[in-house]
């Protein structure tokens, strides 16, 4: 099997854009259980939609972390401490918006706990 993960977007929340809303469908389908014991699989932040995985292409070891939609203050933490546990590993961070058009953080109203 190929190491892969899919990303958490605005619509897999039950009501579009609306983090408050439930992610039933995504965790059913994308959730930890999906890739625990692959061998590429790290770990799950136990926050919806944030997994960590290892692969190798061309030679090369990478780190990948996935992040749901507008990532929150805690999954912003969580890949910060997957990235120390793996100092010098390349890393790609994936997530479904990320940056505004004034490059800066998004962060809509509908964050839920976020104090970013």
């Amino acid at each position: 099997l190929v190491p892969y993960t899919a990303v958490l977007g605005n619509h897999d929340y039950r009501v579009v854009s609306d983090k408050t809303s439930g992610t039933t469908r995504y965790t059913q389908y994308f959730g930890p259980s999906r890739y625990q014991g692959r061998s590429w699989y790290v770990e799950d932040s136990g926050l919806v939609g944030a997994h960590a995985q290892i692969f190798e292409g061309g030679g090369y070891r990478f780190l990948n972390i996935s992040l749901q939609y507008e990532p929150l203050d805690a999954d912003l933490a969580w890949a910060q401490s997957i990235i120390d546990r793996h100092p010098g590993l390349p890393t790609i961070i994936s997530t479904h918006t990320y940056l505004n058009p004034s490059a800066r953080r998004r962060q809509s109203t509908i964050q839920g706990n976020s104090n970013g």
